[in-house]
């Protein structure tokens, strides 16, 4: 009956690493959208040592969607947030600036949405290239 008593419990943390993880995600993703929000001057340098050290790693779906967020914003966040799969600009203030920082230095971005940015469209192909080499590369 002990035995039956551990297996259940070693069940039950298992399942708690889990739940842990995501509410790490969704803290994390919440976090840094909301700061991000209100603009990088409203940042600390222990914010982003924070992000970059510890949270950012959590971070795989943003959305900034009809937001002040430019170029600025979306430099920090890629800088500090590796493992980013999924990101909503549409309607933000982004230029090619922001597409140069994703190609370049995104490796898990597989979908990213720029509809009403003021973009050309050699940005936008470029764009939806990298996400796609990134689908592939990662199924």
């Amino acid at each position: 009956a002990a035995e039956g008593g551990a297996s259940k419990l070693t069940q039950r943390e298992d399942a708690y690493a889990d739940h842990e993880g995501s509410w790490k995600q969704v803290y994390s993703e919440t976090r840094i959208r909301v700061f991000l929000t209100y603009g990088v001057h409203a940042l600390t340098a222990d914010e982003v040592t924070l992000w970059t050290e510890s949270i950012g790693r959590f971070v795989e779906y943003l959305t900034f969607r009809e937001t002040a967020v430019t170029d600025a914003e979306v430099e920090v966040l890629v800088s500090c947030c590796p493992n980013l799969k999924s990101l909503d600009l549409s309607f933000t203030q982004i230029t090619a600036r922001t597409i140069q920082l994703l190609v370049q230095q995104t490796r898990s971005l597989a979908e990213c949405s720029v509809a009403g940015c003021n973009l050309s469209t050699t940005d936008v192909d470029a764009l939806r290239r990298h996400c796609t080499e990134n689908r592939r590369r990662t199924s």
